[in-house]
């Protein structure tokens, strides 16, 4: 059973328990009869905000795992500057299942009418 993939997840070890506490030892000898039981541990990803020069809001998330779900993005502050409607609105699990490397986030601006 090598060369075990999840896609977002690192495999972690087999068990003998349901709790997953007790990792089986590699090359041990197992009973006749046993119940394994794999653990996976999610991937912590960074996330990089490619602002133009705005500032990030406090509340978006700087790293997220496919089990963080459905997040907000809220808007990032440029002085003469607003985030140009509908860009940035795709939430982060949707780019999540397109990459799974290191997220970049961008938001591109327009001029304020002054």
């Amino acid at each position: 059973m090598e060369n075990l993939e999840r896609t977002g997840y690192r495999f972690d070890g087999w068990f003998v328990d349901e709790a997953r506490t007790k990792r089986i030892n590699p090359g041990g000898k197992l009973p006749g009869s046993v119940t394994l039981y794999d653990k996976w541990i999610p991937i912590t990803y960074s996330v990089t905000y490619d602002l133009g020069g705005g500032q990030n809001s406090e509340k978006n998330p700087q790293f997220i795992t496919i089990e963080s779900g459905l997040k907000k993005l809220y808007p990032s502050i440029r002085t003469e500057w607003s985030l140009r409607a509908g860009a940035g609105t795709e939430n982060l699990s949707s780019i999540f299942r397109k990459v799974f490397m290191r997220i970049f986030i961008w938001k591109p601006y327009m001029a304020k009418d002054l």
